[in-house]
């Protein structure tokens, strides 16, 4: 895909958007938290992204959020 950058001078440059995804039906996050087990209230059915957002760090090698874990490797929540 193709998008539009605009440089000084008001030229419009193309470059090539690399990083684009298949949509799978879910909000970004809502994969990490069913596989955390962050539910509202225990209802399987209501991710809870606000605790992902709040107690999970972005790996950017792996693309997808992950519980901070200790030097010993235990998780810290």
């Amino acid at each position: 895909m193709l998008c539009p950058l605009r440089t000084r001078g008001a030229r419009v440059r193309w470059v090539r958007y690399l990083r684009r995804e298949v949509w799978d039906g879910k909000w970004p996050g809502e994969a990490d938290a069913e596989r955390l087990v962050f539910f509202v209230g225990g209802d399987r059915s209501f991710p809870d992204l606000n605790r992902l957002f709040r107690e999970c760090v972005w790996n950017p090698d792996q693309q997808r959020w992950e519980q901070p874990t200790r030097s010993d490797g235990e998780t810290l929540h």
